[in-house]
């Protein structure tokens, strides 16, 4: 699960603030197994390959990533101990660094004054074996003397003179205005090169030259070409990822062309970051526009966002995924079938019973983490039974409220999400899942706070050997508090309003859990699938109320996704698909949500139960059920989500059966300036698996010649996967 707390001692504790309240998830027995520390790796994630001079502080920090062997999952609170093994370089700060959330630990390095490679090892300070090696290189600054022809066409070759280059081609970056050419010799003085043909058909063009960001200064040259721009008809594309970053394009202007540019990292490091840069030359008939050094075209936007903090309901419910990972990995011994550990089969239950229900109240203290609470059934359907707290305050709901619940259930969620992701277990043998009305919920939640627990599914009662586990398939729900016993005043239809969605959603919780741990003994898969498989189940349910008469209805279980998917696109070059940082933004989420939309879209079949039942992880999972690699669904979803309904968009560039725009809502969410009229250039920073959008629009009647590259126009990190799609929208 992402963001395991692991320790080298064992598993770590740590508190979860939900709106105020202080949920401690620690140990959940009174006499608990710690697991042993898992076979960890230590995965290089940022930083890697740099350049610098004498005495400098490298401008990324070196990053790395520890992960679970197995599952590849991150593993946080561990040990890593920094060590400079060759060359001269020092360590800003303390050597040894404990993983964060994501797995992720970095620190800052200085480089010395000796010229040479510099290695530096991150190792996990609990496992000899579980390390990783990041290169550094001090070097001197370039310095360009000649360029010699001056004036050359495009796709020839010059030469250039200095010192201080690289003898070996490919470390020398030549850029042509923010624009690469191939090296193809090179000494320490001297560089052959080949002049991109993708330049504009004539102008002056700065050349310089390069070790990373160690750049030379520059020198002017006259490049002219004949070679005709790349035309696209709308919905066509190209995609620019050469690791090399010598890829380019020359886009024509048309007939007001518009592109949008989707630069995007399918890495699936999670936590790591990959820094690219972006370069555009403008071309007119008129003339060349005037080459410019920008370097904050590509800066994030500054612009207040919506909150996008989790609410109570999100933290809780992560806290308790990662809990039951915790679960599933104490388990002792080996995998055997649940009827070993079942009680005597139970009878349906009627109206009036009453049974006895252990309850997580959220105490500090582990003994009394649970409260034992009674309740009486008051209305049992197909495929549900209500029970309601003995100490519920009153007045609470009535029958008709109750029988409307239920039937909420029997005809629209259970089959919904049945049909879709899998069975559900009976553990109780009661034929039914137990709904759990009880002021312990409300509890959860501090007064006074903006944002409330209201229901939760926990997989401890699915593992009936553990103590405090009910063994029965139980959702837990907040009772109506008109006089405020119990937390902030919940009137009766607010409660009545929020719990359909939180049920549909955490009954594919407990579905997924009986598919995947109990049937499958296997562990919990990466908290973003985890989660975009359960707010699926919300759309799917909200489908369902489209097709009848109480269409209105579907907005109970849609408007929640709607909100996150659109505080994803505001900016998704900060949301990271396959990673949950803390508790989860909520963009977060959104992003896992669209993707799951887009999958079933896209695949469709039972592509979600496949998701649900599998026994792999994360993105190894959706390769394997979808039958595409992770660098070819992480573009073809990214432009789709931007382009979807499009006019001439189709096959990958859409979601079928879905209008998203009109989803969304309006106005559009996303941040995509428009670049073009002129040169522009700069860098960006993305995660793993993230995107950014842009739109270029070349001079009406010229061009657009795009250059896409690693760090200073070079290379890509390695590992970095990123790219560049431009696809005709206009």
């Amino acid at each position: 699960m992402i963001g395991r707390r692991w320790r080298a001692a064992g598993v770590g504790l740590r508190m979860a603030a939900a709106a105020g309240l202080l949920l401690v998830l620690a140990v959940c027995s009174r006499n608990p197994v710690e697991p042993a520390l898992p076979a960890l790796e230590v995965v290089v994630a940022g930083g890697d390959g740099q350049y610098g001079t004498e005495g400098v502080e490298l401008p990324q920090p070196l990053r790395v990533v520890v992960r679970v062997v197995e599952t590849k999952l991150p593993a946080s609170e561990v040990d890593v101990i920094w060590e400079v093994v060759s060359g001269d370089a020092s360590i800003v700060g303390p050597d040894v660094q404990v993983t964060a959330e994501d797995g992720s630990a970095e620190i800052s390095l200085r480089l010395g004054t000796s010229v040479g490679e510099v290695s530096v090892a991150a190792r996990v300070a609990s496992q000899a074996g579980a390390g990783a090696t990041l290169r550094s290189f001090l070097v001197g600054t370039p310095v360009l003397t000649s360029v010699q022809p001056t004036d050359v066409a495009a796709g020839g070759v010059i030469v250039l003179e200095g010192e201080n280059f690289s003898p070996v081609p490919e470390q020398n970056a030549v850029l042509f205005s923010g624009i690469r050419g191939r090296v193809s010799s090179a000494t320490a003085t001297r560089l052959e090169v080949e002049v991109p043909d993708c330049l504009p058909p004539r102008g002056a063009f700065g050349v310089r030259t390069s070790l990373g960001t160690v750049s030379s200064d520059s020198l002017t040259i006259s490049v002219s070409s004949d070679a005709p721009p790349v035309a696209m008809a709308v919905g066509e594309y190209q995609d620019l990822d050469d690791p090399a970053g010598l890829a380019c394009v020359r886009l024509p202007g048309a007939d007001g062309a518009v592109y949008l540019a989707t630069t995007y990292s399918s890495g699936t490091v999670a936590g790591a970051r990959h820094t690219f840069h972006l370069t555009g030359l403008a071309y007119s008939p008129t003339g060349t526009a005037p080459v410019r050094a920008t370097s904050d075209l590509l800066a994030s936007p500054s612009e207040s966002l919506e909150r996008s903090t989790p609410s109570a309901q999100e933290i809780f419910e992560h806290e308790l995924r990662l809990e039951e990972e915790r679960l599933i990995e104490a388990r002792s011994g080996s995998y055997r079938p649940l009827s070993e550990a079942l009680a005597a089969p139970a009878a349906v239950p009627s109206v009036g019973q009453t049974r006895n229900f252990f309850v997580f109240n959220g105490a500090t203290d582990p003994d009394e983490r649970f409260d034992e609470i009674t309740a009486s059934v008051r209305f049992v359907g197909e495929e549900v039974a209500i029970y309601v707290d003995v100490d519920a305050p009153e007045p609470g709901f009535t029958d008709a409220d109750l029988e409307s619940l239920a039937a909420r259930f029997d005809e629209v969620i259970h089959p919904t999400v049945t049909g879709t992701f899998g069975r559900t277990s009976d553990l109780d043998r009661s034929e039914r899942v137990a709904v759990l009305f009880t002021p312990v919920v409300n509890r959860l939640t501090a007064r006074e706070s903006d944002s409330f627990v209201g229901g939760f599914f926990f997989g401890r009662d699915l593992l009936p050997e553990l103590s405090s586990s009910n063994a029965a398939e139980v959702f837990y729900a907040l009772v109506p508090d008109p006089e405020a016993e119990h937390g902030d005043e919940r009137s009766r239809d607010q409660v009545l309003s929020v719990v359909p969605a939180i049920l549909a959603h955490e009954f594919q919780h407990m579905v997924h859990f009986n598919e995947r741990v109990l049937v499958r003994g296997a562990s919990q898969d990466a908290l973003w699938l985890l989660e975009g498989l359960a707010q699926m189940a919300e759309e799917l349910v909200a489908r369902v109320y489209d097709r009848t008469p109480e269409s209105s209805e579907a907005e109970l279980f849609r408007d929640g996704n709607r909100r996150r998917a659109r505080l994803f696109l505001q900016r998704p070059d900060t949301v990271s698909l396959i990673v949950s940082s803390g508790r989860g933004t909520l963009g977060e989420r959104g992003a896992g949500f669209l993707f799951l939309l887009y999958l079933h879209e896209q695949v469709g079949g039972d592509v979600l139960g496949r998701l649900t039942g599998s026994t792999r992880t994360g993105v190894s999972n959706v390769e394997q059920e979808t039958g595409a690699t992770w660098p070819v669904l992480l573009p073809d979803w990214a432009a789709a989500t931007y382009i979807d309904g499009v006019e001439g968009a189709s096959g990958p560039f859409v979601y079928p059966n879905v209008d998203l725009a009109e989803f969304l809502g309006h106005p559009p969410p996303y941040h995509d300036p428009t670049f073009g009229g002129s040169d522009f250039g700069g860098s960006a920073t993305l995660l793993s698996s993230t995107q950014r959008y842009f739109r270029l629009a070349p001079p009406d009647g010229g061009s657009l010649s795009v250059g896409f590259g690693g760090p200073g126009g070079g290379d890509y990190a390695p590992g970095a996967a990123l790219g560049l799609r431009l696809v005709r929208i206009r």
